[in-house]
Order: C-alpha cells, then sequence, then structure tokens
C-alpha cells in the first residue's frame, strides 16, 4: 500500500511538472534578453511575447498569419518582381523557427513604422541575401501580414 501510495505520488509530481514546463514552453511570455536582439527588447512588450510563442507553437504561427500571405518567393525572377501578385498558401508553409536556433550568421533588425505595424529584416551572414517579414495588429492580435522569402535586397 505505501509503495502503491509512492508510486501515485511520483506520478502526480511528474504530471505537475509537465504541465509547468508546457506552460513555459508555450506561454506568451518574452524571450529571454539574452536571446533577443536588442532593437526586439525595444519594441512593445505585446509583441515580444508573440513574437517568442509565433516561433515555438507552429499551430499559434499558422493562427496568426493572415492568409494568403501577401510577399515574395525565395529568389524571385524579375516578372514576379514586377507584377508583385505572388501570395503565400497555407498549405505549403514550412514553420518559421527563431534566427538564433539556425545555425549561421543571421543579423536582425526590426522598425516600427507605427504602434501597429513593424518591418524584420534578417540578412544572411555579410551577403546581400535576406528575408522579409511585416507585422501588424490586426483587430488586436500580431499577425505575419507580408513574407519575402530569400532574396537580394539592398541595405540601407
Amino acid at each position: 500500500m505505501k509503495k502503491i501510495l509512492l508510486l501515485s505520488l511520483a506520478i502526480a509530481l511528474s504530471a505537475g511538472l509537465l504541465i509547468i514546463d508546457l506552460v513555459d514552453i508555450f506561454g506568451d511570455k518574452p524571450l529571454p534578453p539574452a536571446e533577443q536582439p536588442a532593437e526586439l527588447q525595444a519594441l512593445p512588450e505585446s509583441f515580444q511575447s508573440f513574437y517568442a510563442r509565433f516561433h515555438r507553437d507552429e499551430n499559434f504561427q499558422l493562427e496568426h498569419i493572415l492568409w494568403p500571405l501577401e510577399g515574395l518567393p525565395a529568389m524571385a525572377d524579375e516578372q514576379t518582381l514586377r507584377e508583385s501578385t505572388f501570395t503565400w498558401k497555407q498549405t505549403d508553409w514550412v514553420a518559421h523557427k527563431l534566427p538564433t536556433e539556425v545555425e549561421g550568421d543571421f543579423p536582425m533588425s526590426f522598425t516600427q513604422l507605427d504602434d501597429g505595424l513593424i518591418v524584420e529584416v534578417i540578412r544572411q551572414g555579410t551577403t546581400d541575401l535576406g528575408i522579409e517579414r511585416r507585422w501588424a495588429e490586426v483587430n488586436g492580435k500580431w499577425m505575419l501580414v507580408y513574407y519575402a522569402g530569400t532574396n537580394v535586397m539592398s541595405w540601407r
């Protein structure tokens, strides 16, 4: 009887710790400052929390993209650039990871254009290649509203 009680207590404790870990992993809280670029730390905390969860939770990510998502495919040709009619489809989407979780050098910059619009550029090392993502607050929720895959970019 004592063994069953101890085993039940151990199972309950393990389940409780698992729930705490899941809340910690998927909760809406900003990334630790050491994992954030300085420019991200200067943005609204609501965006920082959203940004962290967007990259941790694939379902949350899919729910916070304005489909069909405007943007550009990787290495867009001149015609696509001229026409600007490309959209990303949910069925073709590959989940985005934090640049800090990907091997390599990916400097990030954020520009807040107003209270509800942020432009992010992630550069590939010292090359002219990079991606651009635009985030907007839509009906009180942050959403990814534009994504340009890896393309040659002019750097300001």
